[in-house]
């Protein structure tokens, strides 16, 4: 007796503590029994006894081969989850319906145990996951798409862009042809000065002009269209950058001097030696000494400031002058090839905008770095720097700690 008390108190208490409810049928599936949380059951069918379980539960309709299963003892149990029930204007109830063997005190199947429980919130939890889930899918499927149609775009730029590239290399390699011609037959005729007169004199000095400006541009081209396609070649070799730095500003003096500017040099004493590529850092410092002349007005100065930077590891090259300078909304893209100033028109300079791209890559692929500091109408500073000689280095180092304990020691 008071074993049974206790499997009724325990019944009692999972009913209590789950609100579940549950029906009694006999082997025809006909209530003879419920109890617990009736209002788990449909509204028109409380209370009911002797009526059908599929009255009690019509969503077990078509599952009578499960059923007769469990009747026969060849299922332990046969159960829908999270089924979902709801009269108008009402709430959705969501409920696990579970059907096990009933059996008598000689432990005989002798009908159906029904149990009903009310899994609102975990079935309203899950049907939230089951809309996230398929919402997840859905993005997922539109990212694809978006990826699949992003890769074909890429494709299609780069193929363009091959296309550019390849279109851009033979103009410049036809313009070269040409351009060589032309400066050949300009150098016979400035050998034959003598003989022209002022006004054809002038003419030839615009048509070499013109033909430097183009070849200029023409061998910005090519290199742009090599570094693209990663077919730069460097000779890395020992360098005297306060030589180079020389030798650009000697090439920019007549243009310098057109403007009547000042070009000022401000080298540090004992630099070390640069480990770089001498035509390509050569192209560089023109490259930034052209831009200073060009964007400063005549009377203004330009500077040129070598020193050790970063510890020893770079020599440092500033091209400072007191030209137009750069808009801020201007500096984010003046890297960018074909990019001009929105203010280079105050200059009545022509230029085609690739010059800083390619001395910016030309400085990265030697292990340096190129960036600017710019105000409008104040005037730009560019600076790169050019790797030191490993060995030149070893040297900075050990100077520049002797230095430290000298001024230690005073």
């Amino acid at each position: 007796m008071r074993a049974e008390l206790i499997k009724h108190q325990i019944a009692q208490y999972l009913l209590n503590e789950h609100t579940l409810a549950y029906a009694v049928t006999d082997l025809d599936l006909m209530v003879t029994e419920w109890g617990g949380e009736t209002k788990l059951f449909p509204h028109s069918l409380r209370p009911i006894v002797a009526g059908s379980l599929y009255d009690l539960a019509p969503e077990l309709i078509g599952s009578e081969e499960e059923l007769l299963a469990v009747l026969a003892g060849e299922l332990p149990e046969f159960r829908l989850p999270y089924v979902n029930r709801g009269a108008p204007g009402e709430p959705v109830q969501y409920l696990n319906l579970v059907n096990l063997p009933s059996r008598d005190t000689r432990n005989r199947i002798v009908g159906i145990l029904h149990l009903v429980e009310d899994v609102t919130t975990l079935g309203g939890m899950e049907q939230k996951l089951v809309q996230q889930r398929n919402e997840l899918s859905l993005l997922n499927d539109r990212i694809a798409a978006r990826n699949m149609e992003l890769a074909a775009a890429n494709a299609e730029l780069r193929q363009l862009d091959q296309v550019k590239s390849r279109f851009i290399s033979v103009a410049a390699h036809e313009l070269r042809n040409p351009l060589a011609s032309i400066l050949g037959y300009l150098e016979i005729l400035q050998e034959e000065e003598k003989t022209l007169t002022a006004d054809q004199k002038q003419c030839v000095s615009v048509i070499e002009r013109s033909s430097q400006r183009l070849l200029s541009i023409t061998n910005n081209l090519l290199d742009l269209t090599k570094i693209e396609a990663g077919r730069i070649e460097l000779d890395l070799q020992r360098i005297n950058m306060l030589t180079l730095v020389e030798h650009a500003a000697t090439e920019m003096q007549p243009r310098v001097n057109a403007k009547k500017q000042t070009l000022l040099l401000d080298a540090s004493p004992d630099l070390p030696m640069a480990f770089c590529d001498e035509t390509r850092s050569q192209q560089i410092l023109v490259n930034l000494l052209s831009n200073a002349v060009k964007y400063t007005p005549e009377h203004g100065q330009i500077t040129v400031r070598l020193s050790v930077y970063d510890g020893g590891h770079f020599i440092q090259v500033v091209v400072q002058d007191n030209g137009i300078g750069i808009a801020k909304e201007d500096q984010d893209k003046i890297f960018r090839s074909f990019f001009r100033a929105s203010n280079v028109h105050l200059s009545g300079e022509s230029g085609t905008g690739l010059g800083l791209n390619v001395a910016q890559s030309l400085a990265e692929l030697q292990g340096g770095k190129l960036w600017f500091e710019s105000e409008l109408n104040k005037g730009s500073a560019f600076f790169v720097t050019f790797p030191i000689d490993d060995a030149e280095h070893e040297h900075v180092a050990t100077t520049a700690t002797r230095k430290g304990r000298t001024v230690a020691k005073r």
